[in-house]
């Protein structure tokens, strides 16, 4: 499988399930994929050549490759009693002149995070 990636709000990207994220990741790094439908869970995609589940939103092997490459961290913060949290950043410089930061913050999940700002550095591109 795989298609266009299309541009979404931060908004809308933090509103969706991870089996969307994960699809939106591998349509972005052309990945072929098939779809499991689970009776019980959420559905699952599966690397078409090998049937491996594709999880970027909890697997930091499949997404920290992608994160190095597009110059994405990602940091625990935590100041006491104001905040306490994993935050993902990348910006989309790469050459001198203007450029827009990106940023994503999660209670618990820094793969999400960073799924969430490769996907809206896509969308800026």
């Amino acid at each position: 499988m795989g298609g266009l990636v299309m541009s979404y709000t931060q908004e809308q990207l933090e509103a969706m399930s991870d089996y969307e994220i994960n699809r939106l990741v591998a349509d972005n790094e052309n990945v072929d994929y098939d779809i499991f439908h689970h009776i019980d869970a959420e559905c699952t995609i599966h690397d078409v050549n090998d049937q491996s589940e594709i999880n970027y939103c909890n697997n930091p092997a499949q997404i920290m490759p992608i994160a190095l490459g597009s110059r994405i961290g990602s940091a625990w913060s935590y100041f006491e009693g104001i905040s306490d949290y994993w935050k993902a950043k990348g910006s989309t410089q790469r050459k001198p002149g203007p450029f827009v930061r990106f940023e994503s913050i999660s209670k618990d999940d820094p793969y999400r995070a960073i799924c969430i700002v490769y996907l809206l550095m896509q969308g800026d591109e």
